[in-house]
């Protein structure tokens, strides 16, 4: 069943929530974080190229996504002031940030 539920969550970003984005940028795995709101044009054009990113990532980069409108806070500490944004975190720090949407292989290239 833990197989089952691992498999599931690949080839596809993860929405999370404050307490949980708090626990993913401690670990080792860097994130890929999509900062988006749902009545954003240009994040919902980008949302399918993230889970192919995902999908292609693997288990090397975790790709998640945040809910601007519903963590406000936490787009705010994050400094967000556009939509969608990009944070690459690595090592419990941010080191790429990026406005605007982007295509598969233009993300790929970010984050190498």
């Amino acid at each position: 069943l833990r197989l089952r539920a691992q498999t599931a969550m690949l080839g596809k970003a993860e929405e999370l929530d404050t307490d949980s984005f708090s626990k993913a940028a401690q670990e080792e795995t860097p994130l890929l974080v999509d900062v988006y709101a749902h009545w954003c044009g240009p994040c919902q054009l980008m949302a399918p190229q993230l889970d192919e990113v995902a999908d292609d990532f693997g288990d090397r980069v975790r790709v998640v996504k945040i809910d601007s409108d519903k963590e406000e806070a936490l787009a705010a500490y994050l400094r967000v002031q556009g939509l969608p944004t990009l944070l690459f975190i690595k090592d419990k720090a941010v080191v790429g940030r990026i406005e605007g949407a982007m295509m598969k292989n233009e993300i790929s290239a970010w984050t190498e």
